[in-house]
């Protein structure tokens, strides 16, 4: 009886190390140089870039800024989503959902610290311009990185 219980207990250390074996393979497998990498994106049609900023350690990204701004003519940001909460109610507003530059960002921004590639970034329903620019700007930024 001892032996069945011992193989259970074997069997299923194996499943669970299986199960996560895929996430541990994701993990950052594109290795980058040392730095501070930052890009800036094109205004889109409603004047909004989105800009980035990524510091590589050990060949790995190990923070992210981002931010979708609006410039005035001398180049100026005059409104910046991160510190807009009137912008985050409205977005919340006209999506009946949870989904704003909060909870976006910072996912975005986690997606691309665990994968280390912007092309791994997955969609968030509601976020999808958002998306657009980070990937835009990130696969800018990491650009001049890669090894």
């Amino acid at each position: 009886m001892r032996t069945r219980s011992t193989t259970l207990l074997f069997v299923a250390a194996v499943l669970l190390a299986l199960l996560f074996l895929p996430t541990a393979v994701m993990a950052q497998s594109i290795q980058y140089r040392d730095g501070t990498y930052y890009a800036e994106g094109d205004p889109d049609a409603r004047g909004r870039s989105s800009l980035i900023e990524i510091t590589v350690k050990r060949g790995r990204i190990v923070a992210v800024h981002y931010d979708e701004v609006e410039r005035d003519s001398d180049g100026n940001v005059t409104m910046s989503k991160l510190n807009n909460y009137a912008y985050a109610e409205s977005w919340r507003n006209a999506r009946d959902g949870n989904v704003t530059q909060f909870t976006a960002f910072p996912a975005y921004i986690e997606q691309l610290k665990e994968t280390g590639d912007p092309a791994r970034v997955d969609v968030i329903t509601g976020a999808t311009s958002s998306h657009q620019g980070f990937v835009g700007v990130a696969r800018q930024a990491l650009r001049g990185a890669r090894r």
